[in-house]
Protein backbone atom coordinates (compact mmCIF):
# COMPACT_ATOMS: atom_id res chain seq x y z
CA UNK A 1 0.00 0.00 0.00
CA UNK A 2 1.37 3.24 -1.02
CA UNK A 3 -0.59 5.32 1.38
CA UNK A 4 2.00 6.53 4.21
CA UNK A 5 4.56 6.72 0.81
CA UNK A 6 2.04 9.61 0.04
CA UNK A 7 2.02 11.14 3.26
CA UNK A 8 5.75 10.92 3.52
CA UNK A 9 5.90 13.29 0.41
CA UNK A 10 3.35 15.70 1.47
CA UNK A 11 4.48 15.47 5.17
CA UNK A 12 8.27 16.77 3.19
CA UNK A 13 6.72 19.28 1.50
CA UNK A 14 4.80 20.47 4.64
CA UNK A 15 8.21 20.34 6.41
CA UNK A 16 10.38 21.88 4.81
CA UNK A 17 8.09 24.89 4.47
CA UNK A 18 7.78 24.47 8.64
CA UNK A 19 11.74 24.65 8.72
CA UNK A 20 11.85 27.64 6.43
CA UNK A 21 9.81 29.85 8.26
CA UNK A 22 11.21 29.05 11.70
CA UNK A 23 14.98 29.38 10.06
CA UNK A 24 14.16 32.52 8.80
CA UNK A 25 12.46 33.34 11.94
CA UNK A 26 14.94 32.32 14.68
CA UNK A 27 18.65 32.63 13.19
CA UNK A 28 18.64 36.35 13.14
CA UNK A 29 17.84 35.91 17.19
CA UNK A 30 20.51 33.06 17.52
CA UNK A 31 23.28 35.63 16.52
CA UNK A 32 26.05 36.24 20.08
CA UNK A 33 25.76 39.92 20.64
CA UNK A 34 29.71 39.83 21.58
CA UNK A 35 31.32 37.36 18.94
CA UNK A 36 28.47 37.79 15.90
CA UNK A 37 28.75 34.04 16.06
CA UNK A 38 25.72 32.37 15.60
CA UNK A 39 24.42 29.53 17.64
CA UNK A 40 21.64 26.52 17.03
CA UNK A 41 18.47 26.71 16.99
CA UNK A 42 17.08 23.68 19.29
CA UNK A 43 13.85 24.40 18.08
CA UNK A 44 15.21 23.97 14.08
CA UNK A 45 16.82 20.87 15.16
CA UNK A 46 13.70 19.10 17.22
CA UNK A 47 11.47 19.83 14.02
CA UNK A 48 14.13 18.80 11.62
CA UNK A 49 15.08 15.26 14.02
CA UNK A 50 11.07 14.47 13.78
CA UNK A 51 10.47 15.43 10.45
CA UNK A 52 13.51 12.68 9.28
CA UNK A 53 12.10 10.18 11.98
CA UNK A 54 8.55 10.27 10.44
CA UNK A 55 9.96 10.19 6.77
CA UNK A 56 11.74 6.87 7.63
CA UNK A 57 9.00 5.33 9.22
CA UNK A 58 6.29 6.33 6.64
CA UNK A 59 8.54 5.18 4.19
CA UNK A 60 9.79 1.98 5.56
CA UNK A 61 6.57 0.73 6.63
CA UNK A 62 5.97 -2.89 4.95
CA UNK A 63 8.46 -4.59 2.47
CA UNK A 64 8.20 -3.09 -0.87
CA UNK A 65 9.88 -0.64 -2.22
CA UNK A 66 9.01 1.96 -4.50
CA UNK A 67 8.63 1.27 -8.45
CA UNK A 68 9.19 2.99 -11.74
CA UNK A 69 7.73 6.61 -12.76
CA UNK A 70 5.24 6.88 -15.66
CA UNK A 71 3.51 9.31 -17.49
CA UNK A 72 2.33 11.51 -16.52
CA UNK A 73 4.35 12.02 -13.40
CA UNK A 74 7.58 11.62 -15.04
CA UNK A 75 7.38 14.93 -17.67
CA UNK A 76 8.11 17.02 -14.79
CA UNK A 77 10.28 14.89 -13.18
CA UNK A 78 12.49 15.27 -16.32
CA UNK A 79 12.14 19.00 -16.27
CA UNK A 80 13.37 19.01 -13.34
CA UNK A 81 16.17 16.81 -13.49
CA UNK A 82 17.25 18.47 -16.86
CA UNK A 83 17.30 22.26 -14.91
CA UNK A 84 19.13 20.96 -12.03
CA UNK A 85 21.89 19.22 -14.07
CA UNK A 86 22.15 22.29 -15.91
CA UNK A 87 22.48 24.67 -13.02
CA UNK A 88 25.43 22.14 -11.60
CA UNK A 89 27.35 22.67 -14.93
CA UNK A 90 26.54 26.24 -15.09
CA UNK A 91 27.75 26.45 -11.22
CA UNK A 92 30.79 24.35 -11.92
CA UNK A 93 31.72 26.85 -14.57
CA UNK A 94 31.17 29.72 -12.43
CA UNK A 95 33.57 28.41 -9.70
CA UNK A 96 36.09 28.11 -12.49
CA UNK A 97 35.54 31.92 -13.80
CA UNK A 98 36.04 33.00 -10.61
CA UNK A 99 38.81 30.54 -9.60
CA UNK A 100 40.86 31.65 -12.77
CA UNK A 101 39.78 35.49 -12.65
CA UNK A 102 39.41 36.69 -8.97
CA UNK A 103 41.14 34.18 -7.50
CA UNK A 104 38.40 33.48 -5.65
CA UNK A 105 37.40 29.65 -4.49
CA UNK A 106 33.84 28.19 -3.40
CA UNK A 107 33.10 27.17 0.20
CA UNK A 108 34.32 26.82 3.02
CA UNK A 109 37.28 28.51 1.58
CA UNK A 110 37.78 32.04 0.16
CA UNK A 111 40.97 30.78 -1.37
CA UNK A 112 43.20 28.00 -2.23
CA UNK A 113 44.94 26.84 0.92
CA UNK A 114 47.47 24.32 0.04
CA UNK A 115 48.00 21.62 -2.95
CA UNK A 116 45.48 19.19 -1.49
CA UNK A 117 42.63 21.67 -1.67
CA UNK A 118 43.04 22.76 -4.88
CA UNK A 119 43.23 19.12 -6.14
CA UNK A 120 39.67 18.99 -4.48
CA UNK A 121 38.64 21.50 -5.84
CA UNK A 122 40.02 19.88 -9.28
CA UNK A 123 38.28 17.38 -8.65
CA UNK A 124 34.96 18.90 -7.57
CA UNK A 125 34.76 20.83 -11.16
CA UNK A 126 35.18 18.15 -13.28
CA UNK A 127 32.66 15.97 -11.36
CA UNK A 128 30.18 18.79 -11.19
CA UNK A 129 30.25 18.91 -14.43
CA UNK A 130 30.22 15.75 -15.56
CA UNK A 131 27.72 14.77 -13.31
CA UNK A 132 25.56 18.35 -14.67
CA UNK A 133 25.73 16.56 -17.68
CA UNK A 134 24.68 13.14 -16.85
CA UNK A 135 21.24 14.36 -15.07
CA UNK A 136 20.36 16.21 -18.39
CA UNK A 137 21.17 12.73 -20.48
CA UNK A 138 19.03 11.11 -17.50
CA UNK A 139 16.08 13.59 -18.07
CA UNK A 140 16.23 13.30 -21.38
CA UNK A 141 16.30 9.97 -21.74
CA UNK A 142 12.88 9.71 -19.16
CA UNK A 143 11.37 12.17 -20.88
CA UNK A 144 11.84 10.34 -24.20
CA UNK A 145 10.92 6.96 -22.83
CA UNK A 146 7.57 8.71 -21.06
CA UNK A 147 8.84 6.29 -17.98
CA UNK A 148 12.07 6.59 -15.60
CA UNK A 149 14.47 4.83 -17.69
CA UNK A 150 17.08 1.67 -16.17
CA UNK A 151 20.36 0.71 -18.23
CA UNK A 152 22.52 4.26 -17.99
CA UNK A 153 25.84 3.86 -17.12
CA UNK A 154 26.83 2.96 -13.77
CA UNK A 155 30.04 5.19 -14.02
CA UNK A 156 28.91 8.16 -15.16
CA UNK A 157 25.98 7.91 -12.58
CA UNK A 158 28.40 7.99 -9.71
CA UNK A 159 29.35 11.62 -11.17
CA UNK A 160 27.02 13.40 -9.24
CA UNK A 161 27.85 11.50 -5.99
CA UNK A 162 31.80 11.87 -6.76
CA UNK A 163 30.88 15.74 -6.62
CA UNK A 164 29.26 16.05 -3.43
CA UNK A 165 31.86 13.74 -1.86
CA UNK A 166 34.38 16.63 -3.07
CA UNK A 167 32.83 19.06 -1.41
CA UNK A 168 32.72 16.94 1.50
CA UNK A 169 36.42 16.03 1.71
CA UNK A 170 37.18 20.27 1.05
CA UNK A 171 34.76 20.74 4.23
CA UNK A 172 36.40 18.28 6.36
CA UNK A 173 39.68 19.56 5.38
CA UNK A 174 39.10 23.68 5.77
CA UNK A 175 38.95 25.90 9.02
CA UNK A 176 35.07 25.82 8.83
CA UNK A 177 35.06 22.36 10.29
CA UNK A 178 37.19 22.93 13.27
CA UNK A 179 35.40 25.46 14.73
CA UNK A 180 32.39 25.42 16.73
CA UNK A 181 29.63 22.86 14.97
CA UNK A 182 26.84 25.65 15.39
CA UNK A 183 28.09 27.13 12.63
CA UNK A 184 28.05 24.54 9.71
CA UNK A 185 25.54 21.78 10.90
CA UNK A 186 22.75 22.79 8.64
CA UNK A 187 25.02 22.40 5.85
CA UNK A 188 27.03 19.55 6.48
CA UNK A 189 23.93 17.75 7.38
CA UNK A 190 22.56 18.98 3.61
CA UNK A 191 25.77 17.26 2.45
CA UNK A 192 25.40 13.89 4.03
CA UNK A 193 21.81 13.33 3.18
CA UNK A 194 22.42 14.77 -0.37
CA UNK A 195 25.61 12.42 -1.01
CA UNK A 196 23.19 9.35 0.49
CA UNK A 197 20.22 10.47 -2.15
CA UNK A 198 22.28 10.62 -5.09
CA UNK A 199 24.74 7.60 -4.59
CA UNK A 200 21.15 5.92 -4.12
CA UNK A 201 19.82 7.89 -7.64
CA UNK A 202 22.94 6.43 -9.08
CA UNK A 203 22.00 2.72 -7.92
CA UNK A 204 18.40 3.60 -9.14
CA UNK A 205 18.98 4.80 -12.78
CA UNK A 206 22.05 2.45 -13.33
CA UNK A 207 19.92 -0.92 -12.98
CA UNK A 208 22.70 -2.52 -11.32
CA UNK A 209 20.13 -4.22 -8.45
CA UNK A 210 18.90 -6.54 -10.86
CA UNK A 211 15.08 -5.08 -11.11
CA UNK A 212 14.96 -4.77 -7.07
CA UNK A 213 12.51 -1.76 -5.93
CA UNK A 214 14.88 0.07 -3.84
CA UNK A 215 13.59 1.39 -0.01
CA UNK A 216 16.13 3.84 0.60
CA UNK A 217 15.71 6.15 -2.17
CA UNK A 218 12.73 7.65 -0.96
CA UNK A 219 13.98 8.61 2.55
CA UNK A 220 16.72 10.07 0.94
CA UNK A 221 15.21 12.10 -1.08
CA UNK A 222 12.77 13.47 1.41
CA UNK A 223 15.59 14.47 3.79
CA UNK A 224 17.38 15.71 1.34
CA UNK A 225 14.94 18.10 -0.55
CA UNK A 226 14.35 19.17 3.27
CA UNK A 227 17.79 20.49 4.23
CA UNK A 228 18.38 21.47 0.88
CA UNK A 229 15.38 23.88 0.44
CA UNK A 230 15.34 25.04 3.51
CA UNK A 231 19.06 26.46 3.76
CA UNK A 232 19.15 27.53 0.23
CA UNK A 233 15.93 29.82 0.15
CA UNK A 234 17.17 30.91 3.97
CA UNK A 235 20.38 32.38 2.39
CA UNK A 236 17.93 33.64 -0.23
CA UNK A 237 15.86 35.83 1.84
CA UNK A 238 18.51 36.56 4.48
CA UNK A 239 19.79 38.21 1.32
CA UNK A 240 16.87 39.98 0.66
CA UNK A 241 17.09 41.33 4.20
CA UNK A 242 20.21 42.54 3.14
CA UNK A 243 21.81 40.45 6.60
CA UNK A 244 24.94 39.58 5.29
CA UNK A 245 26.39 37.83 8.87
CA UNK A 246 22.99 35.64 8.53
CA UNK A 247 23.80 35.12 4.80
CA UNK A 248 26.78 33.71 5.31
CA UNK A 249 25.88 31.79 8.02
CA UNK A 250 25.03 29.34 5.92
CA UNK A 251 27.37 29.36 2.58
CA UNK A 252 27.48 26.14 1.81
CA UNK A 253 24.11 25.96 0.63
CA UNK A 254 24.25 27.15 -3.20
CA UNK A 255 22.20 27.25 -6.39
CA UNK A 256 23.17 23.81 -7.42
CA UNK A 257 21.59 22.58 -3.89
CA UNK A 258 18.79 23.85 -5.01
CA UNK A 259 18.68 22.35 -7.75
CA UNK A 260 19.55 18.77 -6.28
CA UNK A 261 16.68 19.62 -3.48
CA UNK A 262 13.92 20.50 -5.64
CA UNK A 263 14.77 17.67 -7.66
CA UNK A 264 14.73 15.13 -5.11
CA UNK A 265 11.46 17.04 -3.54
CA UNK A 266 9.82 16.13 -7.35
CA UNK A 267 11.15 12.75 -7.65
CA UNK A 268 9.81 11.82 -4.17
CA UNK A 269 6.50 12.62 -5.06
CA UNK A 270 6.58 10.63 -8.10
CA UNK A 271 7.96 7.47 -6.44
CA UNK A 272 5.34 7.90 -3.97
CA UNK A 273 2.29 8.92 -6.35
CA UNK A 274 3.46 5.89 -9.17
CA UNK A 275 2.08 2.53 -9.72
CA UNK A 276 4.86 1.78 -12.87
CA UNK A 277 6.26 -1.48 -11.86
CA UNK A 278 10.20 -1.18 -11.90
CA UNK A 279 11.57 -3.57 -14.74
CA UNK A 280 15.25 -4.57 -14.81
CA UNK A 281 17.07 -3.77 -18.01
CA UNK A 282 17.20 -6.48 -20.62
CA UNK A 283 20.61 -4.65 -22.58
CA UNK A 284 22.69 -2.03 -22.26
CA UNK A 285 22.54 1.07 -23.13
CA UNK A 286 24.59 0.81 -26.81
CA UNK A 287 21.62 -2.30 -26.88
CA UNK A 288 18.83 -0.35 -26.58
CA UNK A 289 19.82 2.48 -29.33
CA UNK A 290 20.69 -0.06 -31.63
CA UNK A 291 17.04 -1.69 -31.14
CA UNK A 292 15.56 1.94 -30.84
CA UNK A 293 17.21 2.54 -34.42
CA UNK A 294 16.57 -0.37 -36.15
CA UNK A 295 13.52 -2.06 -34.23
CA UNK A 296 13.73 -5.04 -36.99
CA UNK A 297 17.06 -5.84 -36.82
CA UNK A 298 17.09 -8.02 -33.05
CA UNK A 299 14.47 -10.69 -32.39
CA UNK A 300 14.02 -12.74 -30.13
CA UNK A 301 14.71 -16.46 -30.78
CA UNK A 302 11.28 -17.50 -29.31
CA UNK A 303 9.35 -14.64 -31.31
CA UNK A 304 10.50 -16.79 -34.56
CA UNK A 305 7.58 -18.40 -36.34
CA UNK A 306 7.46 -22.33 -35.62
CA UNK A 307 7.78 -24.32 -38.72
CA UNK A 308 4.78 -26.17 -40.11
CA UNK A 309 4.43 -29.89 -39.73
CA UNK A 310 4.48 -30.07 -43.99
CA UNK A 311 7.57 -28.64 -44.47
CA UNK A 312 9.89 -31.80 -43.88
CA UNK A 313 7.91 -33.62 -46.37
CA UNK A 314 8.50 -30.95 -49.02
CA UNK A 315 11.49 -30.91 -48.32
CA UNK A 316 12.24 -34.59 -49.51
CA UNK A 317 10.06 -33.85 -52.58
CA UNK A 318 11.36 -33.18 -55.86
CA UNK A 319 11.06 -29.36 -56.22
CA UNK A 320 13.50 -28.57 -52.99
CA UNK A 321 15.86 -31.42 -54.20
CA UNK A 322 17.54 -28.87 -56.65
CA UNK A 323 18.04 -26.38 -53.51
CA UNK A 324 19.22 -29.19 -50.69
CA UNK A 325 21.14 -30.94 -53.65
CA UNK A 326 25.40 -30.40 -53.39
CA UNK A 327 26.80 -27.55 -55.24
CA UNK A 328 29.51 -29.53 -57.04
CA UNK A 329 25.66 -31.46 -58.75
CA UNK A 330 26.32 -29.25 -62.10
CA UNK A 331 29.40 -30.14 -62.49
CA UNK A 332 28.71 -34.04 -61.94
CA UNK A 333 25.74 -33.66 -64.75
CA UNK A 334 27.93 -32.31 -67.26
CA UNK A 335 30.36 -34.91 -67.06
CA UNK A 336 28.07 -37.18 -67.45
CA UNK A 337 26.62 -35.44 -70.67
CA UNK A 338 30.12 -34.96 -72.02
CA UNK A 339 30.35 -39.18 -71.76
CA UNK A 340 27.00 -39.52 -73.41
CA UNK A 341 28.17 -37.77 -75.83
CA UNK A 342 30.91 -39.14 -76.82
CA UNK A 343 29.34 -42.74 -77.06
CA UNK A 344 26.98 -41.45 -79.76
CA UNK A 345 27.12 -44.11 -82.47
CA UNK A 346 29.56 -44.23 -85.65
CA UNK A 347 27.17 -45.05 -87.63
CA UNK A 348 24.67 -42.10 -86.99
CA UNK A 349 27.02 -39.78 -87.80
CA UNK A 350 27.51 -41.53 -91.38
CA UNK A 351 23.86 -41.47 -92.11
CA UNK A 352 23.96 -37.75 -91.17
CA UNK A 353 26.84 -37.29 -93.55
CA UNK A 354 25.53 -39.14 -96.76
CA UNK A 355 21.84 -37.11 -95.81
CA UNK A 356 23.75 -33.95 -96.67
CA UNK A 357 25.49 -34.92 -99.29
CA UNK A 358 22.25 -36.07 -101.45
CA UNK A 359 21.25 -32.91 -100.38
CA UNK A 360 24.28 -31.09 -101.94
CA UNK A 361 23.56 -33.18 -105.31
CA UNK A 362 20.37 -32.25 -105.32
CA UNK A 363 20.90 -29.23 -105.38
CA UNK A 364 23.19 -29.02 -108.62
CA UNK A 365 20.85 -31.12 -110.68
CA UNK A 366 18.50 -28.23 -110.31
Amino acid sequence: MNMPKKVAAILAAVMTAAVLLLRVTLTPLMQDSDTGVFHLSYIVIAVMTVSVIAFFVLTLIGKKGVGGVARPLVTPVAMVCVAAGAVLVLSSLYDVFNWVTLHRTPPPNATVTGKADAIFLILTIVFGVLGGVFLIRAGFAWSARHKSARGLSPLWALAPTLWIWMRLARYEMSYASAIDVSQSFYDFVMLIFTLLFLFAFARYVSGIDGGKKPRMILPYALCTALFSLSGTLTRLVMYNLQDSMAYTASELAGFADFGIGLFALIFAFSLAFSREKLEPSPYEEGEEEAVTAYPGAVVAAEEQPEEPEAWPSLRNSPIAAPVEADVDTGADDAAAADDDASNVDASNIDALIDQFKSGRDGDSND
